[in-house]
């Protein structure tokens, strides 16, 4: 809940460029947000067509790929879960 209480200013200091920490936040947020999404649709409404999972596959490398050497490490388990993602059949990502 915590993005959606930002003021306009605050957001722009969160999601900048130059704020590392804030992109390693958000690469888990766009994660949290796809797969709590998928417990949340019943699989009757589900849409048909893989477009959210390749849009969030999408942002998590390029916010990946724009990180420094240094925070690089920070960002694998968020890049492998996109790797497993992207494969055919990821539903046991969505099991304890």
């Amino acid at each position: 809940m915590m993005p959606t209480k930002l003021s306009n200013d605050e957001w722009l200091a969160f999601s900048h460029p130059d704020n590392h920490v804030g992109h390693l936040l958000l690469l888990h947020l766009f994660l949290l947000d796809y797969v709590l999404g998928s417990f949340m649709i019943e699989p009757s409404l589900a849409p048909q067509t893989p477009g959210r999972k390749k849009v969030v596959v999408s942002w998590v490398d390029k916010v990946a790929s724009q990180l420094p050497p240094r925070l690089a490490h920070c960002a694998q388990w968020p890049i492998s879960y996109c790797r497993v993602l992207s494969s055919a059949d990821a539903r046991h990502l969505f099991s304890p």
